[in-house]
């Protein structure tokens, strides 16, 4: 994060600004995912869409009582990484609010409960797929038992949602890729075999 410090009637204001996706939530990045380019709105407008979203607590009035170096400075912050998509690091575990969890990546073998919520999950999200990151991480990440094993999925797991919004994109990102081309591989394989007839499992659409 860098930090700017503003003059708002009279107060110092500070505004941490992301340098990187390695400081973007996946809250976040599905919000910066949602900015439609409209007939209309300037470079300006788009800016405060985008100050909006990655400085959290901002409002608009302070955003435009930016001058105008500090608004070339934080535009130069911002666009030197969302210019580039965020990258796809593959990892074992990640870390919020200092609790470890672990990546279940075996998305041929999910249990009937993890396929039900899999199915709540995609009807929720129908026209949000972006959002449903959190939602999906109380499937795919798990907590390690003392006998080093992830722990079995529970319907309570679905309670995680909140912490899981704060899971930052490069930690999730690779995993949500191979999610979606593994169910699309697996769709396309079971078309393409004498059990074609069968419904297919479910596939969220998560860019």
């Amino acid at each position: 994060m860098n930090r700017l410090i503003v003059e708002f009637d009279g107060e110092d204001v500070n505004v941490d600004v992301p340098t990187s996706w390695d400081e973007v939530n996946v809250v976040q990045a599905a919000r910066l995912n949602d900015i439609k380019i409209e007939e209309g709105k300037t470079e300006y407008d788009y800016f405060i869409e985008l100050i909006s979203i990655l400085v959290e607590g901002i409002n608009d009035e302070i955003i435009e009582g930016f001058s105008e170096d500090e608004y070339l400075l934080v535009s130069e912050w911002i666009s030197n990484f969302t210019s580039e998509p965020a990258p796809l690091e593959k990892k074992e575990s990640i870390n919020i609010d200092g609790e470890e969890y672990f990546i279940k990546s075996d998305f041929d073998n999910f249990t009937t409960g993890e396929i039900a919520s899999i199915k709540i999950i995609e009807k929720r999200f129908k026209n949000i797929p972006n959002y449903a990151m959190p939602a999906m991480l109380c499937i795919m990440l798990r907590k390690k038992l003392p006998n080093g094993k992830l722990e079995t999925f529970k319907s309570s797991f679905m309670e995680r949602e909140e912490i899981f919004k704060k899971a930052i994109i490069t930690d999730v990102n690779h995993l949500f890729k191979s999610f979606i081309a593994g169910r699309a591989l697996s769709k396309k394989n079971t078309s393409d075999s004498s059990l074609s007839k069968k419904k297919p499992r479910v596939q969220i659409d998560i860019r």
